[in-house]
């Protein structure tokens, strides 16, 4: 039985590369400049817990962050007993997550879009933001 269940890790291992690689291919196809691609990257390689329609769309969020860095751009965390939803309303999504995963998701999304509107203001020769949300 351990066999069985590790050949069917395997699988769901090979098979989310295999997503993986289409949307390296997708993004190098569609020609995103390198901000957006970098956002992409950086999304799907620093929250696997979404899904790839929602690290798509955060991405872009990010992207937008980066070129607007004077807009905010909220993250919601609800928590609900046990488990916690994850809002982003810019992008009409949410995902729920075991409490301790949400808040670190939530928090790291934070992370994120303060970093991508920092990456803007660096290039602009402004100081960066610490506490800008």
């Amino acid at each position: 039985m351990p066999a069985e269940h590790e050949a069917k890790l395997e699988h769901q291992l090979n098979k989310m590369k295999v997503q993986l690689q289409a949307l390296e291919t997708e993004v190098q196809g569609f020609g995103l400049n390198s901000a957006a691609r970098k956002y992409l990257k950086r999304t799907l390689d620093e929250l696997p817990p979404l899904t790839v329609g929602f690290a798509k769309d955060f991405a872009g969020l990010l992207h937008a962050a980066h070129k607007d860095p004077f807009t905010a751009h909220p993250i919601e965390l609800k928590g609900e007993g046990p488990t916690g939803t994850v809002v982003v309303p810019d992008i009409n999504r949410s995902m729920t997550f075991p409490i301790e995963t949400a808040k670190n998701v939530h928090r790291h999304m934070e992370e994120m879009i303060r970093d991508a509107r920092n990456d803007r203001t660096r290039e602009a020769g402004l100081a960066p933001s610490e506490t800008s949300r």
